[in-house]
């Protein structure tokens, strides 16, 4: 390795170590959040967070409002009104 990749890697592993070190600390707000909820999960936009065996596990979830209808993407103004106009006819 030359001296500016070696340095590089230096950085970003200092940065590493820097959010590793963080790591307790954000369990122990959590665990202590669910603790005086008393329950073992939340659900938080875009993850869901539950305790199993004192281990935390956070998993992504797709941030979808109830009753959300999902519009295409590369739609005309034509085709989203007859599409919305299947959904609930009540909506045109």
């Amino acid at each position: 390795m030359n001296r500016t990749t070696i340095q590089r890697a230096a950085r970003s592993l200092a940065f590493r170590r820097r959010l590793v070190d963080g790591i307790p600390s954000l369990e122990a707000c959590l665990l202590q959040e669910m603790k005086e909820r008393n329950t073992t999960s939340l659900a938080v936009p875009g993850f869901a967070i539950t305790v199993e065996n004192f281990q935390i596990a956070i998993s992504s979830r797709d941030d979808v409002i109830p009753g959300q209808l999902e519009l295409p993407i590369d739609a005309t103004e034509e085709q989203i009104e007859n599409w919305l106009a299947q959904q609930d006819p009540g909506l045109e």
